[in-house]
């Protein structure tokens, strides 16, 4: 056995040091904390040919416990016998940060990127027991005293396999448990955190409802995913994310409180534990009338109270609102969340009826006026009339960003909106096209989503304000047919009635069949300065055909000349093969083939032989092709192309007689096959009669 110099430890213990510390580099800032919280135990070695594995079990202060690998490559090892790499570098793998990675994205590359609190703590683990080691002996005596044992591993399976058995033997029957969701939510200086809990209930010995629950981690919900619905496996998934720093936890939380609008079992995560109803809605402002009674000098006076209509002046309120829910705002606790990369929200917490209310604000609505909503207080605002109105007449810019309701007085007459289908096209950058179906009225200066929104849309015309009743389900069935008459469904979905064509061959079919439907499809809208264009109709007269010489067969080759840009034979030819009735010429430009022309190009493509992406006509078919491209096609032909053309009308008047020595009376049509075969020996090429 070598003898291993006190220099080769002394690299190797430099060389490990080093590569664990850019290991610990590697993690976010923000893990420190967590991962301080969290001991490491039950590490393991092993060494393989080309690296050294070590793994950790980590355990969090409830006792949560994940398995962490941790893989030195390319090391200079004299203790294992490695000769080590140009680049030595340790890979670093944690169950749960696995356990975020989508399915469809995970693989072993991806899994050993995977960096969490867990990983940061068995890193520092590492890295503190070899700076402890400071000689040859030390250093192979830590190692040794994490190779593994057999026999104590024996034992720690036997007691897990034991433990595990007592476990189920206690469990109750998964069928019998449900997931209840505490939810609660402080504020300090405007700013405000929500924090959600997970209980385990179990349906009561009477079978009467469940138990108030036990108290559980997310982390071992995940281990039990029988006891998980899809929604539960959500919100524990991204509860997890928020654990182990990976991104902004606020804003992961509030898409984890979103869910709970749909999960039917939350409760506030108090004493009492009351279960509690979660709605949502959009958040809107609301006008209502009050009157305040004024003297002979039109003083006011007596405070804002109903009094002879005689002698009063209207006056309106202002309240914050969410349509379709009866809510005192006055009476609830408001909480603000404006995260940067998701949609603002306003919680209204309803202690009385034990209600949690969230209220969506419209993405686009800009910071200052999010701040204006958050600072006021609109319980002592008082508009009058005259300001009443001049809101009004901007009712429609004002309802883009935030639903403004108004009274009857003010909101003008109902009219029902009449509804005019329309596809919104839009050119995607790259290749392909986003598509929108929308609902459009003269009256609107916005196009809608069909079904969604209000049933009331507040506008203002020349006559003043008025309030168009919309159908939303019948905007629903006018636009579903469409999707089935267009077949927008085959396109990928990118929200409600919007779709994406991911390639330009997608958008030129579905363009095609939009253009095939005539005066039955739906008008199209797009962009200014961006609309689609048609540049002209190909007809056999724009089609210049080129033959060229091979042997035993022609070349073939052409253009269409649309407005000074070409289109190639080929591409022509592959649209007709498609059933696209439109041909790409440029940018968003494209040309449309003449119905008449387009059943000669199928028989064309139909009769040409394909190869190595050149097009080819046998000798034999020169005739079929000449006639399908016709007289008004310009030709651009070669000498032996005339010679074949020359050679096949002579053979049509070559009749010979039958064979004295075939003694058989023939039917025409065996005739005319004698006639044909006799013609090709005749012409010197051959052809089998089936």
């Amino acid at each position: 056995m070598r003898q291993i110099t006190n220099s080769e430890v002394v690299d190797f213990r430099a060389e490990l040091d080093q590569t664990i510390s850019e290991l610990v580099d590697e993690h976010d800032d923000d893990l420190d904390k967590r991962a301080a919280l969290l001991s490491v135990e039950s590490a393991s070695l092993r060494a393989e040919e080309d690296l050294i594995g070590l793994d950790f079990f980590v355990t969090t202060p409830n006792r949560d416990r994940s398995q962490v690998a941790l893989q030195l490559v390319d090391l200079l090892d004299p203790i294992f016998g490695n000769d080590g790499g140009e680049h030595p570098e340790i890979e670093a793998f944690c169950e749960c940060g696995a356990a975020l990675i989508p399915e469809d994205e995970r693989d072993e590359d991806s899994l050993f990127r995977s960096r969490c609190s867990c990983t940061l703590a068995a890193a520092w683990w590492l890295q503190e027991q070899v700076r402890k080691q400071k000689s040859y002996d030390d250093l192979v005596g830590f190692f040794a005293t994490l190779a593994d044992d057999p026999v104590a591993d024996g034992s720690d399976i036997a007691s897990e396999l034991l433990a595990i058995a007592h476990r189920v033997a206690a469990t109750v029957s998964e069928e019998q448990l449900v997931i209840q969701w505490r939810f609660e939510c402080h504020s300090a200086f405007r700013f405000a955190t929500v924090g959600l809990t997970p209980y385990v209930q179990k349906l009561k010995k009477n079978g009467k409802g469940y138990t108030k629950g036990k108290r559980t981690s997310t982390n071992e919900l995940l281990r039990r995913p029988s006891v998980l619905s899809e929604l539960d496996r959500r919100i524990c998934q991204i509860i997890e994310r928020v654990h182990h720093g990976s991104g902004n936890d606020q804003e992961m939380m509030l898409s984890a409180v979103h869910l709970l609008a749909r999960h039917g079992n939350v409760a506030w995560d108090d004493n009492d534990g009351e279960e509690i109803q979660v709605l949502d809605g959009q958040l809107s402002l609301r006008l209502e009338p009050i009157h305040s009674a004024v003297n002979e000098a039109g003083e006011e006076f007596g405070g804002l109270e109903e009094s002879d209509p005689t002698t009063e002046t209207a006056h309106y309120s202002i309240r914050m609102c969410v349509p379709g829910i009866d809510v005192d705002i006055s009476q609830c606790s408001v909480f603000y969340f404006t995260e940067q990369n998701s949609q603002p929200l306003v919680l209204f917490i309803d202690r009385n009826s034990n209600r949690l209310i969230l209220a969506h604000v419209h993405p686009g609505l800009p910071r200052e006026a999010y701040n204006f909503l958050e600072t006021r207080d609109f319980g002592s605002v008082v508009l009058d009339r005259e300001s009443a109105h001049e809101l009004t007449k901007s009712i429609t810019t004002l309802n883009r960003l935030l639903p403004v309701h108004l009274p009857d007085e003010l909101a003008g007459p109902v009219l029902d909106l009449e509804p005019e289908l329309l596809i919104e096209l839009r050119p995607r950058g790259g290749a392909g096209l986003l598509v929108r179906l929308s609902i459009f009225d003269q009256r609107l200066i916005e196009t809608l989503t069909p079904g969604s929104g209000e049933s009331i849309y507040n506008t203002v015309l020349d006559d003043g304000p008025v309030r168009l009743r919309r159908d939303l389900s019948g905007e629903c069935v006018l636009a579903n047919k469409t999707v089935e008459q267009f077949q927008l469904h085959e396109l990928s979905s990118d929200g409600a009635y919007r779709w994406i064509a991911l390639t330009d061959q997608q958008a030129l079919d579905f363009l095609s069949r939009l253009y095939e439907a005539g005066e039955d499809a739906p008008r199209m809208i797009w962009p200014e300065g961006e609309s689609l264009r048609i540049r002209g109709t190909i007809a056999p007269s724009s089609l210049r055909v080129q033959i060229d010489d091979s042997q035993d067969w022609f070349g073939v080759s052409g253009t269409v000349d649309i407005g000074g840009k070409q289109i190639a034979l080929k591409d022509l030819l592959d649209a007709v093969t498609q059933r696209r009735n439109l041909v790409r010429v440029g940018d968003r430009e494209f040309a449309q083939i003449s119905d008449t022309f387009r059943s000669r190009l199928e028989q064309l493509g139909d009769t040409l032989v394909y190869e190595n992406g050149e097009m080819k006509v046998a000798d034999a078919a020169v005739p079929a092709v000449a006639d399908l491209l016709g007289a008004d096609v310009p030709l651009e032909v070669t000498a032996r192309w005339n010679s074949v053309i020359d050679t096949l009308d002579a053979l049509g008047d070559y009749h010979p007689d039958k064979p004295e020595s075939l003694d058989v009376d023939y039917r025409d049509y065996q005739m005319d096959g004698f006639h044909w075969l006799a013609r090709l020996s005749h012409w010197g090429v051959g052809g089998i009669l089936a």
